[in-house]
């Protein structure tokens, strides 16, 4: 769009939204892969570039509505959740935390429905990008704080074993 009404349509597009007559710079090592990856998929740069952006704003936008929905799930919700999504299946959760295997049927039923999946692997797949290991270590750890009072012993579980 360099000339006619390409150039027009720019000018007018400035006048109205001056927020999107974004300049990008691209850093001069980067340049040459951006251009050799647009010749593969027979694009301009400028273009592979608006498509890299878009993508990287749309997944941003997707994880956003994901934290926000675990927002919503209870903390005995999460933490069956986060369990689960770590790999263990419903009788090992509901070993570590004492609790029946309904009940964690039930909260992972709830997670479900407040995370908008249809299945548990959809589940597992949604929470992918959170890191929740690092999430169930830190909330094990504020829980046994608030719950054990200083010098007691460390309650024993397969979520936190002696040593």
């Amino acid at each position: 769009m360099e000339g006619g009404f390409g150039h027009l349509f720019n000018n007018l597009t400035r006048a109205f939204y001056p927020a999107l007559a974004l300049t990008c710079r691209v850093k001069p090592e980067l340049l040459p892969i951006l251009e050799s990856w647009a010749r593969q998929e027979g694009y301009q740069p400028e273009e592979l570039l608006d498509a890299i952006v878009e993508s990287s704003l749309l997944s941003r936008r997707y994880a956003e509505d994901v934290l926000e929905r675990w927002a919503q799930l209870t903390d005995r919700e999460k933490e069956v959740t986060a369990l689960f999504s770590l790999g263990m299946n419903r009788r090992e959760i509901a070993i570590a935390l004492t609790v029946e295997p309904n009940t964690v049927k039930a909260h992972l039923r709830n997670s479900m429905q407040t995370m908008s999946c249809a299945t548990l692997e959809e589940l597992r797949a949604t929470l992918g990008f959170i890191d929740l290991k690092k999430w169930v270590e830190t909330y094990l750890a504020a829980r046994k704080r608030k719950a054990s009072p200083p010098g007691a012993p460390a309650r024993r579980s397969p979520l936190n074993p002696p040593g």
